[in-house]
């Protein structure tokens, strides 16, 4: 089951929210990303194009559309990673009082890949790691999903210890995890 969202409060968590027309468009190959919060707030991801970046954007385009140039911003990338890396790049700027940068939807908190944090030197390998078991899993459609629901809630968990909140034990889901994969051949 999907957590509810409505336990974050406003200055806890940034969501980047990464699009794309890539593969279901003729001639789309950009990425676009927009950092959002709980309130609904939104920022598009963008970046300041170099002399090279320019002069691909204007080769891309229509031919009769005005030419990009050194210095120009845009919200146009070639990759879902630029788009993280320029969004990390970006989001202590645009919400200076938020803890952590979440690459995922901002309309549910199913576990999610932890990208940034502020202040610097807050410990998040363990979320991504559970993430990532998570992810390997099945997500919420995998064969397992005791697995998937003990996975979500630990990493509820550990995010609500990252932001400083007081939480229950999750020692529960942890002994849960480690029974099924226990009995794995």
């Amino acid at each position: 089951m999907p957590s509810d969202m409505s336990k974050f409060n406003r200055k806890e968590c940034v969501f980047l929210e990464v699009d794309t027309w890539s593969g279901l468009s003729i001639g789309a190959t950009h990425y676009y990303g927009r950092l959002k919060t709980k309130s609904n707030d939104r920022v598009d991801v963008e970046r300041v194009l170099s002399v090279e970046e320019a002069a691909r954007l204007t080769k891309d385009e229509l031919p009769d559309a005005p030419a990009y140039e050194e210095g120009f911003e845009s919200i146009r990338f070639y990759s879902e990673e630029d788009v993280v890396v320029a969004a990390k790049n970006s989001w202590k700027k645009h919400f200076p009082d938020y803890i952590v940068l979440l690459e995922g939807s901002s309309s549910c908190l199913d576990p999610m890949r932890i990208i940034d944090v502020q202040p610097a030197g807050l410990d998040y390998e363990e979320l991504n790691r559970i993430c990532q078991e998570w992810v390997d899993n099945g997500y919420w459609g995998g064969e397992d999903q005791e697995k998937a629901e003990a996975l979500s809630s630990l990493w509820e968990d550990e995010l609500n210890v990252l932001l400083g909140r007081n939480v229950k034990s999750t020692s529960g889901a942890k002994r849960m995890i480690r029974m099924k994969d226990d009995k794995k051949p």
